[in-house]
């Protein structure tokens, strides 16, 4: 399997180089692959943590290689990094389901676990609050990590690159580290959610699926109990989505945990919304608004408005309304 090159920069105003305090720099040698693993896992399933046994693919992506130490000033470590394409080869054998609304998508099999958690890095420095490479369990362990940046006082900043080192590189210090506790703060909580759609995706090798609502969004989720083979008889049926919306810092979805699903054929159009946090302001003009024609508004409910009519028939047709 090929495998990329990848520097972790340590600044220190101490300048200790390669002579590295074994405390600090054991924490981060421990951090670093359970901090990919989830990076990974999140690109791939929009989630970075799930219980149970890790599945084979997530632990090639991740399996990282530490080559060792350099540097005369700042500590530089050394590490291979396998490339995502070979690692987990069966998933981008199958069909992608491409998300409108999301500038990421799945990887290119090019990137590798550290590309990764290089971009996820870049866009908690950034605030990007509507970034789709990070959840909660994800800053909570970036978190962690930035605590040995004041464990001992040797190191104050770290430089994540990734493969065109230049033109990709992000640092977790202080200023990264509050940034991922405003974002922590701002994330709405997960809500219940009863969702009807059509079931437009099923990958048994990540517990994923997507449903496409009535008005052509796609909901990505991932599937919390049971196995995904009892799906593959409601593929491309309508389908009802019970559990819990998950949501980013800006307040937009990030996924859907599914409790469970099951067939809804004839289910009403009411529940196939896309899920928004409680108490998040509406725009009266976008979102209450919506233009009528033949199937909504009173004209869907009543049938075409009366106009040949007397005032007596239609005053009698009012009242029939009541």
């Amino acid at each position: 399997m090929r495998t990329v090159e990848h520097r972790l920069i340590l600044k220190s105003a101490e300048d200790v180089g390669v002579h590295a305090p074994p405390e600090p720099l054991g924490r981060i040698l421990q951090s670093i692959v359970p901090l990919t693993r989830q990076a990974v896992r999140m690109a791939f399933e929009r989630r970075s943590h799930f219980s149970g046994h890790l599945p084979s693919w997530l632990l090639r992506a991740s399996n990282l290689s530490f080559e060792g130490i350099s540097g005369a000033r700042e500590t530089i470590l050394h590490f291979q990094a396998p490339l995502l394409g070979e690692a987990a080869s069966h998933l981008y054998q199958q069909i992608e389901i491409e998300y409108p609304d999301d500038p990421f998508g799945r990887p290119l099999p090019e990137k590798t676990g550290l590309d990764l958690l290089t971009a996820v890095v870049a866009d908690v420095a950034g605030m990007n609050a509507n970034s789709a490479r990070y959840d909660q369990s994800l800053l909570n362990r970036l978190h962690r990590l930035g605590r040995v940046l004041n464990a001992s006082g040797t190191y104050q900043e770290m430089v994540f690159t990734g493969q065109r080192e230049e033109s990709h590189k992000a640092r977790l210090n202080p200023e990264t580290l509050a940034y991922a506790e405003q974002l922590k703060a701002e994330t709405p909580s997960p809500e219940p959610v009863r969702l009807v759609g059509r079931l437009d995706m099923i990958r048994d090798s990540t517990q994923s699926f997507a449903i496409q609502l009535d008005d052509g969004q796609e909901v990505p989720g991932a599937l919390l109990h049971g196995e995904m083979a009892s799906l593959r008889d409601l593929f491309r049926r309508r389908i009802l989505v019970v559990g819990l919306a998950i949501f980013r810092p800006s307040g937009r979805l990030l996924r859907v945990d599914a409790d469970a699903i099951r067939s809804a054929e004839g289910e009403a159009s009411y529940w196939s919304r896309m899920p928004v946090p409680r108490g998040m302001r509406r725009s009266l003009r976008t979102d209450l608004c919506v233009p009528q024609g033949a199937t909504s508004g009173a004209t869907a409910l009543y049938g075409n408005w009366p106009g040949d009519e007397s005032e007596e028939e239609l005053l009698q047709a009012l009242r029939a309304m009541d």
